[in-house]
């Protein structure tokens, strides 16, 4: 059986969860916009220290701004009509670089341990760690912001199983996948909507990976997946 080890419901965890949530709360936005709307470049950063995430979005018919707080991050969302610089990418790898450092600091003494253990990072603001079995640990099925487990007593890399994960998670909506190992954090996550081409690739590539750095290499020219290393 699973075994839950921690349920992580502090005011980090809670922020790092929001920080997250912020990028999907965006892309619910993004799906209320007319048929015709086409983006003309998206931007943005995140700040720790206001607790904020602000995004321009390039395009729209008039210019408006969208407030929101997601469990306790203020959202800010300014749609202009004119292109701007599409930087979406920075925008992903810096807000899932925070929840990637969190699961570090959370699961990095877990990698000497026999069994895996997973992170679960939800959108209710909670974080659920997992201890599983020698070889793998069992997904629950449920709606995340982000998930990852550890390797243990080895490197960070995913296997083949890991891309399968990988592959519904993103398509579930989940932002990132990582994987803790001795040697670091390997996350791979999305920007924007996963484009069904690199889905199907990824499945593809699961069936197939002899090296990690042939998953490095499709992720480089994949259009909507990314890879972080920390």
């Amino acid at each position: 059986m699973l075994k839950e080890s921690h349920v992580y419901d502090d005011e980090i965890t809670k922020r790092v969860c929001g920080y997250l949530k912020s990028l999907t709360v965006f892309e619910s936005e993004l799906e209320k916009m007319p048929e015709d709307f086409t983006i003309r470049g998206i931007e943005g950063y995140v700040d720790t220290r206001t607790r904020s995430v602000h995004i321009v979005v390039g395009g729209a018919t008039t210019s408006r701004t969208v407030q929101r707080s997601v469990l306790g991050v203020s959202l800010v969302i300014e749609f202009v009509p004119y292109p701007i610089n599409d930087r979406a990418a920075e925008l992903y790898r810096d807000v899932v670089r925070i929840g990637a450092q969190y699961t570090r600091s959370r699961l990095g003494a877990r990698v000497y341990q026999p069994n895996e253990y997973a992170l679960l990072l939800m959108d209710r603001g909670v974080a659920v760690e997992l201890e599983g079995f020698e070889r793998y640990v069992r997904i629950p099925q449920m709606k995340l912001l982000l998930f990852a487990h550890t390797h243990p007593r080895a490197p960070a890399a995913f296997s083949r199983q890991d891309l399968i994960s990988l592959a519904h998670m993103l398509c579930d909506g989940a932002l990132a996948s990582c994987v803790v190992g001795l040697n670091g954090v390997v996350c791979v996550y999305r920007v924007l909507l996963l484009d069904v081409e690199d889905y199907e690739e990824l499945i593809a590539r699961s069936e197939e990976l002899e090296d990690p750095r042939e998953l490095k290499r499709f992720i480089d020219e994949s259009k909507s997946l990314r890879i972080l290393i920390l």
